[in-house]
Order: structure tokens, then C-alpha cells, then sequence
């Protein structure tokens, strides 16, 4: 369900707003709630979540993976580059590309 116009607000207040209301400090994100994956944006984010004393501990990606190659191809760039960094890297499966080659699609 769409959410109405009045009720949306921009990502960037969300930090002060769950530490604010609620005492989280830790967060939870999802790339579908970024206005943006410019680096600018991005920043900008990254300084709200800074400012309001909270800090990322995941942001979910949510993208379809029809091409299982670059899906692997994707997911070992990513566990090098995390690796590097002392990074971990967590995957869930919510039933796409994997869901449907298991039941040999």
C-alpha cells in the first residue's frame, strides 16, 4: 500500500527520529529507502546518521537477481572488498533467483 504524501519524510531524519522517540542508536537500513545512491546523497546520510549519535549496523539490499552468474560474481567482489575491511557480509535468501533454481527453474 502506498504511503500518503503527508506521511512520508526524508531517510535522513530517520537517525534522530528512532534515537529521539525510541533510544535507538543502532540502525537497520534498506536501499529501497534511499532517495538516492549518489554519492552525495550518501554523505549526506552518513553525516544525519553521524550528527544524531547513531550508527548503521546493516543496510539490506533489495535488487532482483535474475543473472545468477553476475548475482556470484557480485557476492565474491563484495566478500573480498568486505574481507579487506573486516567487514562481515551477511545474504539472505528471500526466494528469488536461489528460490527458483532450487526448484529447477
Amino acid at each position: 500500500m502506498p504511503i500518503a504524501e503527508e506521511k512520508k519524510f526524508d531517510l535522513r531524519d530517520f537517525p534522530w527520529l528512532m534515537k529521539g522517540r525510541y533510544g535507538f542508536t543502532v540502525l537497520d537500513l534498506v536501499n529501497n529507502h534511499f532517495a538516492s545512491a549518489d554519492p552525495a546523497y550518501i554523505e549526506k546520510l552518513t553525516t544525519a546518521i553521524a550528527k544524531a549519535g547513531c550508527r548503521v549496523w546493516n543496510v539490506k539490499i533489495h535488487l532482483p537477481a535474475e543473472n545468477i552468474q553476475l548475482t556470484i560474481d557480485s557476492y565474491q567482489e563484495l566478500a573480498e572488498y568486505a574481507g579487506r575491511r573486516n567487514v562481515k557480509v551477511v545474504v539472505e535468501n528471500h526466494g528469488h533467483c536461489s528460490g527458483r533454481r532450487a526448484q529447477g527453474v
